[in-house]
């Protein structure tokens, strides 16, 4: 996987610890977002950055959103366990909360998800009482830019279920200006499996936002694309990826504890048909596998990652006559 080689940014003074009765609104958030970027450009730090944390607690799933995320995503199964890449979703308002606060010290305004990791340590109910915390956990500063990771942590029971970060980049002029743009050697050549082709909608954006709250105008409509730079809509990072994880799971098996990394390459304009190739056979033989998501129509990456797995321990027959007999009236 791709890492990034800046230099860290050490985390002083006092922490900012916001506590949330219940989940921050979007659409406020952004709307304060734009209000605070007109004094801060991107690419640079305003001010020394400061620990950050935000939490709610005791948060219940809202199983209409899920059940639109599980369509928007083409998510297969359709049990009570909630998606692998579900759980993010649901930090949006926490995050979006920390990188509106006065103490956060960059423009809020054209942050990037570069690059994002996940691990589910085991299987999450629709019906489970979360708590969910977001941090600001590392500040760097690279030749792209500045990069913040925004940790995340959804505990059920004093039990810690699912964590992720998801790093988020400032871009200098020259970055946005595609001048330090470097293809990572993942990507150099084509990865030896079959492409599966994937379609992806106009609105898919619209309805990826109703189900998880991210309502960036990039995500959503022509106009407001071309307001902030796009020819089109670009879809949501997050959705191409649980869209390759759906259609990954039709390949393998990703029960046990699940591990994901992945980095973002380049903006999936929708609507447009891309290509998804998995290591299927590696991750049955090694339990991991790499997977990318490129362009139809000129090859151009979109994302590449990793997957890997610590399958449950097997049953021996002898473990089996245990619990038989543990069980036995």
């Amino acid at each position: 996987m791709e890492t990034s080689d800046g230099q860290v940014i050490p985390l002083e003074g006092e922490e900012v610890a916001l506590e949330f009765k219940r989940m921050p609104w979007t659409w406020p958030l952004f709307v304060r977002g734009l209000f605070i970027s007109l004094g801060k450009s991107q690419g640079r730090l305003d001010r020394p950055p400061r620990p950050m944390r935000a939490t709610v607690r005791g948060y219940r799933m809202i199983p209409e959103k899920l059940t639109l995320y599980r369509l928007v995503c083409e998510e297969q199964h359709a049990g009570t366990q909630v998606p692998l890449c579900y759980p993010e979703s649901l930090f949006i308002g926490l995050i979006a909360s920390l990188a509106t606060h006065r103490a956060f010290p960059a423009s809020p305004l054209g942050l990037i998800h570069s690059r994002q990791s996940l691990r589910l340590l085991r299987p999450i109910e629709s019906d489970e009482r979360l708590d969910l915390t977001a941090s600001l956990a590392e500040v760097r500063e690279t030749p792209r830019g500045y990069e913040f990771d925004m940790r995340m942590e959804v505990v059920s029971r004093d039990e810690l279920v699912w964590d992720g970060t998801a790093t988020l980049l400032s871009r200098t002029v020259a970055t946005r200006k595609g001048e330090t743009r470097k293809i990572p050697p993942i990507l150099k050549g084509p990865l030896p499996v079959p492409a599966s082709r994937l379609d992806v909608l106009e609105p898919t954006g619209r309805y990826y936002a109703k189900a998880t709250g991210d309502y960036n105008p990039h995500h959503l409509w022509g106009w407001s694309a071309r307001l902030l730079g796009y020819n089109k809509p670009i879809a949501h990072g997050m959705w191409s990826l649980a869209r390759a994880v759906s259609e990954i799971a039709k390949m393998a098996d990703l029960s046990g504890v699940v591990e994901l990394a992945c980095a973002f390459k380049r903006p999936l304009l929708m609507p447009s048909s891309v290509r998804l190739r998995f290591e299927a056979e590696r991750f049955m033989h090694d339990n991991e596998g790499r997977f990318d998501i490129w362009r139809a129509d000129d090859g151009e990456p979109i994302l590449f990652g990793e997957i890997k797995r610590n399958p449950p321990p097997q049953l021996t027959d002898g473990d089996e006559d245990v619990v038989e007999d543990e069980y036995a009236v």
